[in-house]
């Protein structure tokens, strides 16, 4: 039983670090897309999307 909570406890944790690389990857490749369309338009700012 103890074996099978530990277990549950690692997945999870697991889980939720990869749910955190997922994130944090899918925000620097937004902000790196808004970067390059700002840069790719030139005249607008970046500031207008945030």
């Amino acid at each position: 039983m103890l074996v099978y909570f530990s277990l549950l406890s690692w997945q999870w944790t697991t889980f939720r670090s990869r749910l955190c690389d997922w994130a944090s990857y899918f925000l620097s490749v937004l902000l790196f897309s808004l970067l390059f369309y700002s840069l790719w338009n030139g005249r607008k700012p970046l500031f207008q999307f945030i």
